[in-house]
């Protein structure tokens, strides 16, 4: 699967949603509602967001994530001006065409 990518407006996560969605396949359901656990909403994002949490940090830590792969977690970002979000395959979002 391809990457999706959509350019969002300063209105936030919600008009991204329809243009990109934030989860793939089963994480649709099994998702953590915004706790910043689960990691599953992980994009890539170009543009003005808040700097990462400490759930978010400590939850890119964990595999498949790494913090040095520049993803951050979508329930954990506020969008604080224009934005680009390209989301990844594999069931976490962490696969990028760069890999392959």
């Amino acid at each position: 699967m391809k990457s999706r990518v959509s350019t969002v407006p300063t209105c936030g996560w919600s008009c991204c949603a329809r243009e990109c969605p934030l989860y793939t396949t089963a994480a649709r359901a099994l998702h953590c509602r915004g706790r910043g656990s689960c990691g599953t909403c992980a994009v890539k994002i170009e543009g003005d967001v808040s700097e990462p949490t400490k759930k978010e940090l400590l939850r890119l830590r964990f595999p498949p994530h790494d913090v040095a792969n520049g993803l951050r977690l979508a329930c954990q970002c506020s969008v604080l001006g224009d934005i680009k979000v390209a989301k990844f395959s594999g069931f976490f979002g962490q696969h990028s065409e760069e890999e392959s």
